[in-house]
């Protein structure tokens, strides 16, 4: 292949290779280090070829099952975003039969993905943490946790950001709390 550009799936094929076997390849220890293998038969680069077929612009060789091995029942070429929903850090929920990434959900219902998961680490349930409107959320947080924030560095559209609210919601709060300080 000297001189040649290797074709696109040949250097997947290798770099799955690479992540598999070679404790050196800085992904090593997410994939061969935690037991990730490859079959027998994608030794061979025709097999590989001849099982996963062309790789379509925009995709890279994704593993099914996340904790599966590389073999062709369990492989497929996938977008980043397909990618980004099979990850071993994604939170799925569960919600009206359906079974989604907190980001999915996100997306779905037009909600502020890190407000759903401020919620779900308050203890929230999945059903609530989707369904309550922001609006009521910002009603019960207590108002000293937010000026905090706010005193500690972070913007107001940062703690927007974070419980899922218009900026102006933020901005209200903090002047409400900051008054009663100044009257106290």
């Amino acid at each position: 292949m000297a001189g040649r550009k290797r074709a696109a799936e040949y250097n997947s094929w290798h770099q799955m290779k690479q992540r598999c076997e070679n404790p050196s390849n800085p992904r090593y220890a997410s994939y061969g280090g935690r037991g990730i293998r490859f079959c027998e038969r994608w030794r061979v680069y025709k097999h590989f070829l001849a099982d996963m077929g062309p790789k379509p612009p925009g995709t890279s060789l994704e593993r099914l099952d996340n904790n599966g091995n590389y073999e062709p029942d369990n492989c497929v070429w996938a977008t980043a975003r397909q990618q980004q929903s099979n990850t071993r850090r994604n939170v799925f929920i569960e919600y009206q039969g359906l079974q989604l990434t907190v980001t999915e959900w996100a997306r779905r219902l037009g909600l502020n993905a890190e407000m759903i998961f401020v919620r779900l680490r308050r203890g929230w349930s999945p059903e609530k943490a989707l369904t309550v409107p922001a609006q009521l959320r910002l009603g019960a947080v207590d108002a000293e946790v937010i000026v905090k924030r706010y005193r500690g560095g972070l913007s107001q559209r940062a703690i927007a950001e974070m419980y899922g609210v218009d900026q102006s919601a933020i901005s209200k709060t903090i002047k409400r709390a900051t008054n009663v300080d100044d009257n106290a």
